[in-house]
């Protein structure tokens, strides 16, 4: 009995993006927030509309009027160009952003159920008999990823007072500098860098411990020192 064939996939990268710090995840709340007031506004949900900022808040310098076909085209327009956006932030929290709706239809036997994007497939819902259940469950997932961003930004807070955090960020320097030049991409040179960034981090221990020697007024046998530095870093 033969068995199928297994694939391993592509490689995963080795280096994990770093969570994001307090002026990105403060950026990153703010557009959930004001997408979800759009989102509202769009719907002109009864009881909601009055719990959200103004359009004049929302689009300064615009003159929007309430209830035209102007400002109704306007709100969409903006919605589509946050929607890849704000599906990004969700998945980067964990929030799932797919949703699965049960399609009452008395001559079907079985249920019939539906699966949409609540996020992407934001404009075709609209369109379906699933107007009420999804903007509900849409307004749940952006209320969920709001609540998660809320949660990461009193940590980034406390991060900014935090030697730790402050000495990851720089130890993770190089990386990142490698990265934004797009020579961090391919996972074969993810190994070189990783086999280069050890290197990197013996001479920062290296250098470390010299200062902290001569700090403490040692005698350095800078011969020997430099001897066994070649051999630490070999």
């Amino acid at each position: 009995m033969s068995s199928a064939p297994t694939t391993s996939g592509p490689k995963r990268s080795l280096f994990r993006p770093p969570v994001p710090g307090y002026w990105k995840t403060k950026t990153r709340l703010e557009r959930l927030i004001r997408f979800k007031h759009l989102i509202i506004h769009h719907l002109r949900w009864p009881g909601e509309s009055q719990t959200v900022p103004s359009l004049a808040e929302l689009f300064p310098g615009e003159n929007l009027k309430e209830a035209t076909f102007e400002t109704a085209l306007r709100i969409e327009r903006e919605i589509r160009e946050n929607l890849m956006v704000i599906s990004y932030f969700l998945q980067e929290a964990g929030i799932a952003t797919e949703g699965v709706f049960v399609k009452d239809d008395p001559g079907q036997v079985e249920q019939v159920k539906e699966r949409y994007d609540l996020i992407l497939d934001y404009f075709v819902m609209l369109n379906s008999h699933l107007y009420h259940q999804a903007f509900e469950a849409l307004i749940a997932r952006l209320d969920m990823g709001i609540g998660m961003y809320k949660a990461r930004l009193r940590q980034a807070k406390r991060d900014l007072c935090s030697p730790v955090a402050w000495l990851a960020y720089l130890i993770r320097l190089p990386i990142t500098i490698l990265e934004r030049a797009g020579l961090a991409s391919h996972p074969d040179s993810q190994q070189i860098i990783l086999t280069g960034y050890g290197k990197f981090l013996k001479t920062l221990i290296v250098l470390i411990l010299l200062l902290i020697a001569v700090r403490l007024g040692v005698t350095i046998p800078w011969k020997e020192i430099v001897q066994w530095a070649i051999g630490f870093l070999k």
